[in-house]
Order: C-alpha cells, then sequence, then structure tokens
C-alpha cells in the first residue's frame, strides 16, 4: 500500500484551542476487508481482503476547546469532520449484479462525525462531564449495496450522549462512574451496539 498525505492546520490559542484542519490522501493499493456468502445453503459468511487500485480521502476537521467558559471551571470542547472519501480506480472489483465500486465510497468511513461537550471542575478532586458523538452511516461494501439499517452486518449512523463522574480520592486513586448512550438509542455497527450502559472504575498509581 502506497499513501501520500497532505495536511494543512491553523490554530488560535486563548484560553483555549481552535484548529481547523484540511487533509488530503491519496492511496494505491490499499487492502479492504470484505464479506461474502459461501452460498452453502447455511448462510455462513467468509472474509477476504481485496486489493483496491486508488482511493482518495479528503476533507476538513473543525476542533475547539475553551476554559472557563461562563463561569471557572467549565470546559467547553468540539469537533467536527468533513470526509469526502472514494474509491477512483478498482479493476479487479467483479460484480454479478452489474453493481460499480469506481465513485463509491470507501468502505466504514463515515462523511459526518461530530462530537460536543462540557466538563464542570469545581475544585481540584471532583469533574462533571458531558458529552454527544455523532457519526454518519458508514458503508462495508465496496460498491455501498448494504442500504438497509438496523440488521445483522450494518453500520448505521448514530447520535448518543454521554455522561461521567469522576472524583480523585488520592494523590494515586481515581474513581469514576458513567452511562454511555444516556439515551438507549438503538443501532447496529456490523452487530447491535450495545444500548445504554453503566460503567464504574477505579484507576491506581503507583
Amino acid at each position: 500500500m502506497r499513501q501520500r498525505t497532505n495536511v494543512t492546520e491553523c490554530a488560535l490559542t486563548h484560553d483555549g484551542k481552535l484548529r481547523l484542519s484540511f487533509f488530503n490522501e491519496d492511496v494505491r493499493d490499499a487492502l479492504i476487508s470484505q464479506l461474502t456468502s459461501l452460498n452453502d445453503g447455511t448462510g455462513r459468511l467468509a472474509s477476504f481482503t481485496t486489493n483496491v487500485d486508488k482511493i482518495r480521502n479528503r476533507g476538513v476537521e473543525l476542533a475547539a476547546q475553551k476554559d472557563n467558559v461562563v463561569i471557572d471551571g467549565m470546559e467547553v470542547f468540539g469537533s467536527v469532520t468533513y470526509v469526502d472519501s472514494r474509491i477512483l480506480s478498482n479493476p479487479s472489483f467483479v460484480s454479478t449484479t452489474g453493481t460499480k465500486s469506481v465513485g463509491r465510497r470507501v468502505p466504514n468511513i463515515p462523511m459526518w462525525r461530530a462530537t460536543a461537550g462540557m466538563t464542570y471542575r469545581p475544585d481540584a478532586y471532583w469533574s462533571f462531564t458531558i458529552a454527544g458523538r455523532y457519526s454518519g452511516k458508514q458503508f462495508s461494501t465496496l460498491d455501498n449495496t448494504d442500504v438497509v439499517p438496523h440488521v445483522y452486518q450494518a453500520f448505521d449512523g448514530f447520535s448518543v450522549v454521554d455522561l461521567r463522574v469522576q472524583r480523585k480520592a488520592t494523590e494515586n486513586a481515581t474513581v469514576s462512574f458513567g452511562i454511555d448512550n444516556i439515551g438507549d438509542t438503538r443501532y447496529a455497527l456490523f452487530h447491535p451496539f450495545p444500548g445504554r450502559t453503566y460503567v464504574a472504575d477505579i484507576r491506581l498509581k503507583f
């Protein structure tokens, strides 16, 4: 696999960060995993790796972070990314249904992704975070024919919100509790993804 990447960034800092990035990546001889039916009457699938002659990824990302918003200890952060990822050449692609792969989106790369959230730290011990995550629809096939949502092998778009509370118990111990996907949004990323999930952990430094 051969690739060429160009990245341009600009940033401003004043009690926070602001970054705007433009990128363009040309990849030749990309290796992309695919699934196919065994056609043996069992519904079983087999995976194989195919060589794609040329793909291109280009886009823009805006990321920002600001401290002490409205009140001391309030941090606001977020990012949004747009990627136009296309298959430009794929002479080895064979379709039994007449579909094509050239001009289609590259598998497993969503066109849009975004995050946004805020963290409040009232003192040196506590932090409270709420964050939202968004990802657009992804395809897993080279010809982008997997368009049925909410089923096994689908890669759905999703929007979820997570919560996290963290307490610094000592200099070497931190306790946290969180809820991922608090709205219990249902979506599939190859298989049905977990709904509302509770997470607790203790971190120790020695």
